[in-house]
């Protein structure tokens, strides 16, 4: 019987989700082992994670295993398997079975532009550019969206717009065109 899995996160981390990065795991068993315990974390729909473990003293094995953005987000289960000295399979887990993990950014629900297409910029008053999103989930404490805009003919490359938190899901912020941000007729993405 495994007594105790500890998770140490070494990655993101917001409790009690486990985000991209390393985890260290510390098991602990109720009695010796005659081998190298198995262990893996499945979530529903994703593939198996799997922990090598090293023996650390007779009833504690340790190791590390990787979350990436391509983990399926969820909670992850424990799969363990271990044979005590007399040759028995075990694969209770009292406590740490299962962790969450989640690798899924929020998306943005809902997007505003103003003014709306199309948009009047003229070189002698340029066009300010407001917009509003929302997002389906909050960030953690400190982290903004990024957001970008570029316009195909005059300004190729990306333009990060600076946003605003007005809540923990909706995030406003703009922009001034160029003066020659629309002299020909332009896309913006």
């Amino acid at each position: 019987v495994a007594t105790s899995i500890v998770y140490d996160p070494q990655g993101a981390y917001l409790e009690p989700r486990f985000g991209v990065g390393p985890v260290g795991v510390t098991v602990t068993f109720s009695e010796p082992l005659s081998t190298l315990p198995f262990m893996a974390l499945s979530t529903a729909g994703g593939l198996p994670i799997s922990v090598s473990l090293s023996k650390q003293s007779p009833l504690v094995y340790a190791g590390s295993f990787q979350i990436t953005e391509f983990t399926t987000s969820g909670t992850a289960t424990v799969v363990l398997s271990a044979r005590d000295a007399v040759n028995n399979r075990g694969s209770e887990v009292t406590e740490g079975g299962s962790i969450e993990i989640d690798t899924d950014a929020p998306d943005v629900a809902v997007l505003s532009v103003t003014p709306q297409s199309p948009i009047q910029n003229d070189p002698q008053a340029l066009a300010s550019i407001a917009l509003s999103l929302t997002l389906t989930g909050p960030l953690p404490e400190g982290v903004k969206p990024t957001l970008r805009y570029r316009l195909l003919t005059s300004s190729p490359d990306s333009v990060d717009i600076p946003l605003a938190k007005q809540t923990d899901l909706a995030w406003s912020g703009g922009f001034i065109l160029s003066e020659t941000a629309g002299a020909t007729p332009e896309t913006l993405v």
